[in-house]
This record gives C-alpha cells, structure tokens and sequence, in this order.
C-alpha cells in the first residue's frame, strides 16, 4: 500500500512538472497574440534599380538563407511560391533543393526584377523556376497547388496585406506551410550592422495580430537567426 501510495506521489510530481514546462513554452506565444500596439502602415517596396543590394555578402552572413530553407524540409516534387522574390536570391536555392520534379514560382509585383532573375537563372542553367508578375492583392498563383510559400523580408513591403493574406490560403496546398521571415522590431536597433527603418522590421505581435485573423495558426517559431524571426504557419479550420 505504502508503495503504491509513493509511486502516485511520484507520477503526480512528474504530471506536476511537465505542466510547469509546457506552460513555460506557450508563455510567450500567448504573449504575441495581444493585439499590436497601432495599425502598420506597409513599407515602399525596393525599387528594381537598386535591387542589387539584395545580393550583399550581408545577407550570406546575417540572414543564413540555406539554414532558413534547411527548416523547410523539402523534397523533389515539391511546388514552392517565393513571394517578393527580387532577383531570385532564395528562388534560385529553392530550386536546387525541390528537385527535377519540383517547381518554384518567383513572384514579384515589378517585372524589372524578374527580367533581372531570368538573366540570373539563365546565367545559372536552371529551369525550374517560373517567374510571375503579381499585384499588391494576387500572386497569381494558381490555387490549391503550394507545398510551400517563402516570405522573406518582404512581406511588410504588402500594400494589401489582407488581401493577399486571403490569397495565400487560396493557393496553399491542403497541408501546404508559409515561412515568413522578418527583421525583429523588439530588437536594440544598435544590434544590427546595418540601419533598417523601422517600417521595414515588425514585432511578433504585429505578425500575428495579421496572420492569425486572417485564417492561419502558428506551426513553429524560429529564433536560431541573430537579427529576424522565423515564423512558419499553416491554414487554421475556419469555423
């Protein structure tokens, strides 16, 4: 009797501390979701002729592009979307990691970039990635269809992002993911090597004071990145 009395002790203690845990790593998240502080107002999105400060050894450095697709996990076959995609700089990675089955559609709202990216992808002998002109409320893309969809620094630059919020669930496969990745608005502006204005950086609780209405739930959360967040979401079940 006495032992099985211990043993319940112990397994309450046990139950008792994996509580405690589980309820240290929600914390923070819940945290996140308290409505952000005033409504953004999105940035100007970088102009075609200046484009080439996209290809800086900073990014290589600061921003880890192959260890941000790493977390992606994908797998030949795969249809990727890499939204604000510039000059291909992740389009041209992505390609090479989704195989010769796979596809990776580089949108972009200025076709002076993607002229820019073809020259790149020629220049490189890929052939799997299909750049698209969309608009500031499509990507046009076509629905259903999106294993993955890349957001990197980009997505602050969306002058409609309600609308093409909507749009991205249209086009996210059933079990399809999104890997947004900005700069951190909480972080010491004096942390960074270069100045970024603050409308080109957002907090965690202006991303997901946008996202989660909009129809998606947080799947993971990154912080291996020295100056950005690493959010990946999925669509949530509209009730």
């Amino acid at each position: 009797m006495r032992r099985r009395v211990y043993l319940q002790g112990i397994v309450s203690f046990v139950l008792f501390c994996l509580a405690l845990t589980v309820a240290a790593q929600i914390r923070p998240v819940t945290a996140w979701q308290q409505p952000a502080p005033q409504k953004r107002k999105p940035a100007r999105p970088l102009p075609a002729e200046r484009a080439a400060i996209l290809l800086s050894e900073f990014r290589e450095k600061y921003e880890r592009p192959e260890e941000i697709i790493d977390r992606m996990n994908l797998k030949d076959g795969d249809l990727v979307a890499d939204l604000g995609a510039g000059l291909g700089y992740y389009s041209l990675r992505l390609a090479k990691r989704t195989g010769p089955r796979g596809a990776v559609f580089a949108v972009d709202i200025q076709q002076g970039m993607l002229d820019q990216l073809q020259g790149r992808m020629k220049e490189a002998g890929i052939r799997n990635i299909y750049p698209v002109l969309g608009d500031e409320a499509d990507p046009k893309l076509p629905p259903g269809k999106m294993d993955w969809i890349l957001l990197v620094d980009s997505y602050h630059e969306f002058g409609q992002p309600e609308l093409m919020l909507e749009k991205i669930r249209h086009v996210l496969a059933p079990d399809g993911r999104v890997a947004l990745i900005e700069y951190r608005a909480e972080q010491d502006p004096k942390e960074f090597p270069l100045p970024i204005p603050r409308d080109h950086k957002m907090t965690a609780a202006e991303v997901l004071s946008e996202w989660l209405p909009a129809g998606f739930e947080l799947v993971a959360y990154y912080d291996f990145l020295p100056l950005q967040h690493y959010f990946v979401f999925r669509k949530a079940e509209r009730k």
